[in-house]
């Protein structure tokens, strides 16, 4: 099992490094992702088949029984994982993608199953969900306030880092709790300084204008800048009366 939160965790931190540092956006990744999935996928399925023609190959009888066992052993293992979480949530400190990769895990779980296998596990695994579901909610907040503090330490270096940026504070945004005033500030106060990026860096041409002394090029960059402003402000932070430069 840990070997699975290792390996979901290096890809989460492949992820970041591609749109936090190199610039892609998140749907661009993500795309790319699904295509080599895809390839796998294909390259998988020529291997079953393969395998079902191999006159060797022999089906278990006890398939069934087998499946029904390893989906106890799984409900075991989310039970052991939810102590670790409570355990987090006691302290204030939740590992972002244990988490996570367990949320995923639990809500794709009776996916891949046959329907025997489902009707014998399905009582147990409702039983969990009952338990995890609040719990969940209070690790994902938590976490969201962890990750939010790691997104403001961010460079903005271009608009796809934006997009970026604004994706992942949308997504934590909502699992804050509606108490927690400074989280909710921060993402306000992230999504400001994305604001700022485009009218920033005409401003520093308008400033530069200013300097050699070409005023009608410093009062029209610095209307521009301040045109961007404003559609950027509305569109990133909302109704809230746009400042001045």
């Amino acid at each position: 099992m840990s070997e699975q939160v290792d390996i979901q965790k290096e890809i989460y931190n492949l992820i970041d490094s591609l749109t936090s540092v190199h610039g892609f956006s998140t749907t661009e990744v993500v795309s790319e992702m699904l295509f080599i999935s895809c390839e796998l996928v294909k390259s998988n399925k020529a291997e079953v088949q393969d395998l079902e023609m191999d006159e060797n190959f022999i089906f278990d009888d006890d398939d069934d029984e087998s499946e029904i066992a390893y989906a106890k052993d799984d409900l075991s293992d989310f039970h052991s994982e939810l102590k670790k979480l409570a355990r987090g949530v006691e302290k204030g400190k939740v590992d972002h993608y244990a988490l996570f990769s367990l949320v995923d895990r639990v809500e794709c779980f009776l996916d891949d199953f046959e329907d025997e296998t489902i009707k014998a596990i399905k009582d147990d695994y409702d039983s969990f969900c009952v338990e995890f579901e609040p719990l969940k909610k209070k690790a994902e907040a938590i976490s969201a306030k962890e990750k939010l503090v790691e997104i403001n330490k961010r460079i903005i270096h271009s608009i796809s880092s934006i997009k970026s940026i604004l994706g992942e504070v949308e997504k934590f945004e909502i699992m804050l709790d509606n108490g927690d005033v400074d989280s909710l500030k921060l993402a306000l106060e992230i999504k400001k300084k994305c604001a700022f990026f485009r009218a920033n860096k005409k401003k520093l041409d308008a400033d530069f204008a200013k300097e050699i002394g070409n005023i009608n090029k410093y009062t029209k960059l610095i209307a521009e800048a301040q045109a961007l402003l404003k559609q950027d402000w509305y569109q990133m932070v909302g109704n809230e009366d746009f400042p001045l430069l």
